[in-house]
């Protein structure tokens, strides 16, 4: 939006520190403050994409999109283990459950509701993407590909209201990762399973100050030293093994939760498959960022032994 002739790595070094510290900011001023934001930006990003999909439907070029798997099936699933970071957003409506409303009712809803939009969202988005550019243009465009599929229909003005629509994206994704993540190292320091440090708050308002400004470093550290395929790669693998765990543990408690073995097995299998198909996707094609995932699984496993023995 600004311009790709004059940029430099400084330039997004400081955006990408700037975007990070606002919203630790909104997040440290309180949990209504962090709300409002968290609605407002969804809600304007909702409905920007939502009029770029149902007006790109009158213009997609079918010959863009037909045949769908002219490139064989495997590469669908790779892609999916791949962006899987993107869809984990219910993830973190649990993080929220002291700050919800009768959570015994509304948190099934909640997440349910909340995968079905973003399904809905992202294959009409993706069908108008594929359906105004070649793959050779998404490649070359990259992580702005959606903002330049909107030309074709919308003009220059479709350009840079895509260009904000992902601008807001990734600041509700930012804004409602730090208020979880941070409420779920509070919760872990207080089972003594993160230093007792996470679990502190402000008296004023209860907000886990220490557990945001740890987060926030850390998250400093990854987007300014890496690269987005190895952000996106570290993070759809950690979800992955996360959720596969969490359908392991369900499955042995399944008699003490009242739940079948069919879901937490298959969910178990799945999230499973879906990693192997993203190792096996970074082996083949950037085994430099597989070595990176590993050697940061190795760095955290180590942590967390060193800690648990003290």
């Amino acid at each position: 939006m600004l311009g790709d002739s004059n940029s430099s790595p400084a330039m997004h070094h400081l955006l990408e520190t700037l975007i990070l510290l606002t919203f630790l900011g909104v997040n440290l001023y309180g949990i209504k403050a962090s709300g409002s934001s968290e609605l407002l930006i969804v809600t304007v990003k909702v409905i920007i994409l939502f009029l770029f999909a149902a007006i790109g439907l009158f213009y997609i070029k079918s010959n863009y999109v037909l045949p769908v798997f002219n490139q064989g099936y495997t590469g669908v699933l790779m892609g999916a283990a791949l962006i899987f970071v993107a869809y984990e957003g219910f993830e973190l409506i649990p993080n929220a459950i002291n700050e919800m409303e009768n959570p015994q009712h509304n948190l099934k809803p909640a997440i349910v509701w909340s995968i079905a939009v973003t399904i809905a969202i992202y294959v009409l988005v993706s069908l108008v993407a594929v359906g105004n550019l070649l793959p050779d243009e998404i490649q070359k465009y990259k992580e702005y590909a959606l903002a330049v599929a909107a030309k074709p229909f919308l003009g220059q003005a479709g350009f840079l209201l895509i260009g904000l629509a992902a601008l807001f994206s990734t600041a509700s994704a930012i804004n409602a990762t730090m208020f979880g993540t941070a409420r779920l190292g509070m919760i872990m320091a207080r089972e003594q399973a993160l230093p007792t440090a996470f679990g502190f708050r402000r008296q004023q308002n209860n907000i886990p100050w220490v557990s945001l400004v740890i987060i926030t470093l850390a998250t400093l550290a990854f987007v300014n030293l890496g690269n987005l395929t190895i952000i996106s790669s570290f993070a759809s693998s950690t979800f992955l093994l996360i959720f596969a765990a969490i359908n392991l543990s369900a499955l042995r408690l399944r008699e003490r939760i009242a739940c079948g073995i069919a879901g937490p097995l298959l969910g178990l299998i799945l999230s499973l498959a879906s990693w192997s198909a993203l190792a096996v996707y970074l082996w083949n094609t950037n085994r430099e960022n597989l070595l990176w995932i590993g050697i940061i699984y190795v760095s955290v496993i180590v942590a967390e032994l060193l800690f648990s023995q003290r």
